[in-house]
């Protein structure tokens, strides 16, 4: 794609949600409300309906939208445990896997972290921790990695926050017209070592080299889409491809917030149509997302066939009903000096 070709960078607001695949909600509430940030916004119920651009002709779930607790407008994690069909398979073993490979909070301490973590007994995937970067999994499986700022907690630290998530690409090139040109999201930081270095970033090895680049919506600073790939250890091909099936266990999809899904559709539709290396997986959708509300979605996925989303801004309805007194007279007029 060259700069002229459409692009959804005036359309999308900000990165709305990562979706991880759970079998059993409840559990992966409580994991993740003990070890991460994250706190219920809302619990909901997706009916029995139909999921085309998922591939399902019907499907339900059940979910909680969960935020890290660090101000409004903040990426959420949806907690998905799908009923019908059921949530199966299982989460990528290898932190370089091609697709969602994994989730990551920034932490004020590493040191603070690995104590917290040994409490609850749960193991970090890597013996030795470089870079101050712990990481662990959840009861499913899933990869989640916790940059700390420090390795000591600093004076007044800032507190963890939910901070990016990996899709894992086989070209980088490629997924640069998907992610930059065509979402239109903005670069903050690069990361490219010129040899393999110890790395604890998940399970599978101790050496990694990478060529990663964090993308942020129009620049959001508060959540990254950290889109990389990993050069070493070697792809194999059992690591070249994504999950084929929504329902797999894992994190499963990226949604995109945008402000007019009809418009985005288009634009999407423009690009593939003048060359663009991503596929539109059916019509926009209104899905009954519960207590969500009913929430229209453009389903996508990347060059690789990561799975993406967009979903339009839920409109905010007019208040009725509501009225303000007036301010008492200040006891000063405002306009002259006081005697």
């Amino acid at each position: 794609m060259k700069s002229s070709s459409p692009t959804l960078r005036d359309r999308i607001n900000r990165v709305a949600y990562v979706v991880l695949n759970v079998t059993d909600l409840e559990r992966s509430r409580r994991f993740y409300e003990s070890v991460t940030p994250l706190r219920v916004a809302n619990k909901f119920n997706a009916p029995t309906q139909p999921f085309l651009g998922l591939g399902l002709e019907q499907g339900a779930f059940s979910a909680y939208a969960m935020t890290d607790g660090n101000g409004a407008g903040r990426t959420e994690v949806h907690l998905v445990e799908w009923t019908e069909p059921a949530t199966h398979g299982t989460a990528y073993e290898q932190f370089w896997h091609v697709g969602l490979a994994k989730i990551a909070f920034t932490v004020p301490s590493a040191k603070d972290k690995l104590a917290e973590l040994a409490q609850l007994q749960i193991p970090t995937t890597n013996r030795l921790i470089y870079r101050n970067y712990v990481t662990i999994q959840d009861p499913d499986g899933i990869i989640i990695s916790f940059p700390g700022l420090a390795y000591e907690a600093p004076e007044n630290p800032a507190p963890p926050a939910l901070v990016h998530t990996n899709p894992s690409v086989r070209d980088i090139d490629r997924g640069y017209a998907f992610y930059a040109e065509f979402l239109g999201l903005d670069l903050a930081h690069e990361s490219r070592p010129a040899a393999p270095i110890e790395s604890s970033q998940g399970p599978g090895s101790v050496l990694s080299r990478w060529d990663s680049h964090l993308y942020q919506a129009r620049g959001d600073q508060r959540f990254s889409v950290d889109y990389s790939q990993f050069h070493y250890p070697e792809p194999t091909p059992e690591t070249l491809t994504p999950y084929e099936s929504a329902t797999n266990v894992g994190i499963s999809r990226l949604g995109f917030e945008v402000d007019d899904i009809d418009r985005s559709a288009d634009i999407a539709l423009d690009a593939v149509e003048a060359g663009a290396e991503f596929s539109v997986v059916g019509p926009v959708e209104e899905w009954d997302l519960g207590s969500y509300g009913r929430r229209r979605v453009l389903c996508m996925t990347d060059p690789d066939g990561i799975r993406i989303e967009l979903i339009e801004k839920k409109i905010v309805e007019p208040m009725t009903g509501f009225a303000s007194p007036p301010n008492p007279e200040p006891a000063v007029s405002l306009l002259t000096s006081a005697p």
